[in-house]
């Protein structure tokens, strides 16, 4: 979703007073948040390099998908909202998060150190450890 805080605001407004939205996702600043078609063959390589020398790295590396994987990049992933701005956006669209989890077991978390971290905070400055540790996000939250 792009516009993630149209999004809630539609939800708001589909609800009646005190409803329940439920979201699970899959976050793009995980190891695995470029999908199929946008991960790259080392661990967070999606965040690690800045965005245009990644689709750099596609093209030159995955002639045959690089086509569908660069519109898939560009257009279908969300690369502005971490863990902290969804929370934010979700209370300022008018809900209560009621729970909040970020199932943070990866495999591929192990592979995980301060490089990596400050790699990938260089091209995403907003990123916290949390969204990278995060493969799979649920949300449940009251209209308010």
């Amino acid at each position: 979703i792009k516009d993630i805080k149209g999004a809630f605001f539609q939800m708001h407004n589909l609800l009646k007073n005190d409803g329940i939205i439920f979201h699970n996702y899959n976050p793009f600043f995980s190891v695995n948040g470029g999908h199929s078609l946008g991960i790259g063959d080392a661990p967070f390589m999606h965040l690690r390099l800045n965005f245009n020398d990644y689709i750099d790295y596609i093209k030159l590396n995955r002639k045959y998908e690089s086509e569908i994987a660069t519109k898939w990049l560009n257009h279908s992933m969300n690369k502005e909202i971490s863990q902290q701005r969804l929370k934010k956006i979700i209370h300022e669209t008018g809900f209560e998060i009621i729970f909040f989890q970020s199932n943070n077991y990866n495999k591929f978390n192990f592979d995980i150190n301060k490089q990596i971290l400050n790699e990938c905070i260089q091209n995403y400055n907003f990123l916290t450890l949390d969204d990278l540790l995060g493969s799979n996000v649920t949300i449940i939250a009251k209209k308010i």
